[in-house]
């Protein structure tokens, strides 16, 4: 199964990026590929979410995952069907240049193989890279506008 990680300085307390992360209203706004979100089941820090994801080759996906959240460390989700797929944000203090901030490490692994036949997982990985750089942007972009 592909995976991709990457990381992004973000000049925000890990409490404010956590708490953006984990809202629903908010994380459609910074993850394009999701089209609904919907908190099924919450329970403490985890619980169920149905979503509707736009995957590559613009095709809909709904699926029920089961998501963790570490408070102000890491958020995680991860779902079997249609296909596997976990996705991961972890959240570490760090200082830049003097200033305090949040390192956001996001990371990624699908298999699409039996959803899109044919493939590759080079592809994927490029395509993953793309989206989580985006993701990552668009989450800098929504905090100097809200936070």
């Amino acid at each position: 199964m592909p995976k991709v990680e990457r990381s992004h300085w973000l000049p925000y307390p890990q409490e404010i990026v956590y708490t953006t992360l984990t809202d629903v209203n908010i994380l459609a706004s910074v993850i394009k590929r999701i089209q609904k979100i919907e908190v099924i089941r919450q329970q403490e820090n985890e619980g169920e979410v149905k979503v509707i994801l736009d995957i590559p080759f613009h095709k809909l996906s709904e699926s029920i995952g089961y998501v963790k959240g570490i408070p102000q460390e890491q958020l995680f989700f991860r779902t079997e069907k249609p296909f596997q797929m976990e996705f991961t944000w972890k959240l570490i203090p760090k200082e830049k240049s003097g200033s305090a901030g949040t390192e956001v490490q996001g990371s990624m692994e699908i298999d699409l193989s039996s959803f899109v036949p044919g493939f590759s997982n080079f592809l994927v990985e490029a395509l993953l890279a793309s989206e989580l750089d985006a993701d990552l942007k668009r989450l800098e972009e929504w905090m100097k506008k809200h936070a």
